[in-house]
């Protein structure tokens, strides 16, 4: 049975984001505040390697397939598809310095701002592939979870990709009001009901994110050494460092449990 997200914690989506971008509109902003822009840096570094690794393996293309972007924030990911090449794609989110933002540095392109959880969401088109990296998560209502994935399936042709921790059982962190972390099942449901199907699951990050929660131990131990180990950005710089080299090897070599990975759907043959 599933069990039901956290209500009445005093978090709203729209106000949240947008007070902390508009306190800092950066990778910290939208990242881990407490370890400074250096160590962010890293951290998104390492996301991208990954990615990168993800488009080989399953043969979907950031370069030249038309995406739309949910929960665009920075706009970092926009930035590493125009590197790529890339003309069409499009994005939106819930905040409005996020849209303001991304209009301003990609004239011509649509961004909107909107709810992906709302019920009446329509864009108009679909496009090859829809991305939410690290965004379903921060929904953490059933029911607004339920519609977001809907759209999702909804305004894809062929290609999903959310980045989340995607862990066997479901975890309602008690740390922190903003997140929750459904299991793989939850979501393999909810894109079966969309018509898609899991292509797979490759990870993101071991070390260069905290481990989920629910391992407390661990958890706290992690986030007090990073906590010391990034106090200056010199020192920040150099932990990520090493931490992005660690993360390549624990990944690739070692296959060690990971604290986010990027699950990559596909639509179904026959629904194609």
């Amino acid at each position: 049975m599933t069990q039901p997200a956290p209500q009445g914690r005093g978090y709203e989506a729209q106000s949240y984001w947008r007070e902390r971008l508009e306190r800092d509109f950066s990778l910290v902003g939208v990242g881990y505040r407490a370890l400074g822009a250096a160590f962010n840096r890293w951290q998104y570094r390492g996301y991208l390697r990954n990615l990168e690794w993800a488009q080989e393996r399953f043969g979907f293309n950031l370069g030249r397939n038309s995406i739309l972007e949910c929960g665009l924030g920075t706009g970092f990911f926009l930035d590493y598809y125009e590197r790529l090449g890339n003309g069409d794609f499009t994005g939106l989110d819930l905040t409005e310095i996020s849209v303001e933002n991304a209009r301003k540095r990609f004239p011509g392109r649509t961004f909107r701002q909107a709810d992906l959880s709302d019920p009446g969401l329509d864009l108009g088109e679909q496009y090859d592939i829809v991305t939410a990296f690290a965004v379903l998560l921060h929904i953490t209502d059933d029911a607004a979870f339920g519609r977001a994935m809907h759209n999702l399936c909804r305004h894809s042709k062929e290609w999903i990709l959310i980045s989340d921790p995607f862990p066997r059982r479901r975890h309602n962190p008690g740390v922190a009001s903003h997140n929750v972390i459904r299991s793989h099942s939850e979501y393999e449901s909810a894109l079966a009901a969309g018509g898609f199907e899991i292509a797979g699951v490759v990870p993101v990050f071991a070390l260069l994110t905290p481990p989920r929660s629910d391992a407390r131990l661990w958890f706290y131990f992690w986030s007090v050494v990073l906590r010391v180990l990034t106090l200056t950005e010199l020192t920040g710089y150099l932990a990520g460092a090493c931490f992005y080299w660690l993360d390549g090897i624990l990944i690739r070599w070692f296959k060690v449990d990971v604290s986010l990975r990027l699950l990559v759907a596909r639509r179904k043959a026959d629904a194609r």
